[in-house]
């Protein structure tokens, strides 16, 4: 029979560097208000007539992009379970993964970072 072992991402995180991340109590809906206000007034500053047809609700549209797409993976209830197994094979060898498809984003810039893995 072999044991199985479950952690949560909040367990493993905490073994882990501190990261950059902070709760600040607002659901995504909250989230997302905040950020179109704040996306409309940087399109604005560049001179983007929000009446246009095309840009009319974009601010809305990152605002979803953000929270609901590139950044959801950050909040640990999205993080999947890690499970550890035994090892009743006795395999010995790395098992390799590869030619993962992996979408990031620069913290330093936020611009998507395609790739695989």
């Amino acid at each position: 029979m072999s044991l199985t072992h479950e952690f949560s991402a909040q367990e493993v995180l905490k073994h882990v560097r501190p990261h950059p991340f902070k709760d600040n109590g607002l659901s995504d809906e909250q989230k997302i208000e905040k950020i179109t206000e704040n996306f409309r007034e940087i399109m604005d500053v560049l001179g983007l007539d929000l009446e246009n047809d095309s840009l009319k609700n974009t601010p809305r549209r990152v605002a979803k992009m953000y929270v609901q797409e590139l950044f959801k993976g950050l909040g640990e209830n999205h993080f999947p379970k890690i499970t550890i197994i035994e090892n009743e094979m006795l395999y010995d060898q790395m098992v390799l993964v590869k030619d993962i498809g992996i979408i990031s984003l620069c913290e330093h810039h936020f611009v998507t970072i395609h790739g695989r893995a």
